[in-house]
């Protein structure tokens, strides 16, 4: 009986866990900021809803956008200096193209806090492949909820 229970224990967790995993590779995911590179639009404990960037979302560029991506956007990426740490949460300064007829592979990202941001001006432009997820709406805390807007 304790075993039947345990094992169903098991299936359920997997199930959950896997559950969990589709959906945010496919549509998206929680994220909790921390630090205050973002300051003054994203603060330490705020909790974001990001959209789930897919390669095939970054077909077209032109020089202040690139597929759903546009100069001023909020992204999620995979930390350019240790792919072992956490994820980086920065805005997209600059697109970069190599020359007229290819596609923009880099991207130059900038934390809105000038004096306290490790960005693309410490280690250069970054590839666009690092791009995980967009930031579209803050959930938490509930007196700034709502979509992010463009920081000036």
């Amino acid at each position: 009986m304790k075993l039947n229970l345990f094992i169903k224990g098991i299936a359920y967790g997997v199930y959950t866990f896997s559950a969990l995993h589709v959906f945010a590779e496919n549509f998206g995911c929680f994220i909790l900021c921390q630090g205050d590179s973002m300051l003054p639009t994203l603060r330490d404990g705020d909790i974001l809803w990001a959209k789930k960037l897919h390669p095939h979302q970054l077909n077209e560029s032109t020089n202040n956008s690139f597929g759903c991506l546009n100069k001023g956007d909020i992204v999620c990426l995979t930390n350019p200096t240790d792919a072992e740490e956490q994820s980086v949460i920065k805005r997209i300064y600059k697109f970069i193209q190599k020359d007229r007829n290819s596609a923009s592979t880099e991207i130059e990202i900038r934390g809105d806090n000038t004096f306290n941001s490790t960005d693309s001006r410490d280690y250069g432009p970054v590839p666009i492949g690092l791009i995980q997820y967009k930031a579209v709406y803050r959930l938490y805390p509930l007196e700034r909820r709502g979509r992010i807007i463009e920081y000036n």
